[in-house]
């Protein structure tokens, strides 16, 4: 799984991550191709992407500093990366903002990305509720785990120098949000499921990743 680093994101509901790569013609229309995929938009201070394309269905996708993936495929309803990205592909459906030499100039396609996106990753047909869960607070400097379960908010703290660090022990979690602070890091040491029925903000030169 891709490290993102310096990383500030927003997405509506339908943020997925997983691994893969395409490039073609067109953007690939298999979600399995997307390392970073949201339904209703994407905003990144910068992205690195080790493998995987970064795909938007309806919304934009906005880096205001460079996206940093010289084999993905970038797409979105309205793209806007940095001067200093990098990428394979660059695709829009409808408009472009700021394109980089070294990625674009853009080729248009016609959306959605995936048609069916609530099919395609499997989502739930009634979301989880996070109601009644206890809020958890893992502050910069130390280390969390959690057991699979339902919980409120979880706030996963950094620093500078002190990173907040939250492992996942594997099974199905419910989140209410999921704010990550500077250099925080969320771990799976087994296979997980995560549902957040709010915001998940990944901050700048956090990971999420699977355990080493």
């Amino acid at each position: 799984m891709t490290s993102l680093k310096r990383v500030g994101l927003w997405t509506g509901v339908g943020l997925v991550l997983l691994v893969g790569s395409a490039s073609g013609a067109e953007p690939s229309r298999d979600l399995s191709a997307y390392v970073l995929f949201g339904n209703d938009g994407i905003r990144a201070r910068s992205l690195h992407i080790v493998q995987g394309d970064v795909g938007v269905n309806h919304g934009s996708l906005a880096a205001h500093d460079a996206i940093d993936g010289p084999s993905s495929t970038v797409a979105g309803y309205v793209v806007s990366v940095g001067g200093g990205s990098r990428c394979a592909q660059l695709f829009f459906a409808s408009a472009l903002g700021h394109t980089a030499p070294a990625c674009g100039p853009g080729t248009p396609f016609q959306e959605p990305l995936i048609a069916d996106l609530a099919s395609a990753c499997g989502f739930p047909d009634e979301f989880p509720d996070c109601t009644g869960g206890p809020s958890v607070d893992d502050p910069a400097g130390t280390e969390r785990t959690l057991p699979p379960g339902v919980y409120g908010d979880v706030d996963v703290g950094g620093a500078a120098t002190r990173h907040g660090r939250l492992v996942l022990t594997g099974g199905r979690y419910v989140f209410c949000s999921l704010p990550t602070r500077r250099g925080s890091i969320v771990e799976a040491d087994s296979a997980s499921q995560l549902f957040v029925a709010g915001n998940v903000t990944i901050g700048s030169k956090s990971h999420v990743d699977p355990a080493p």
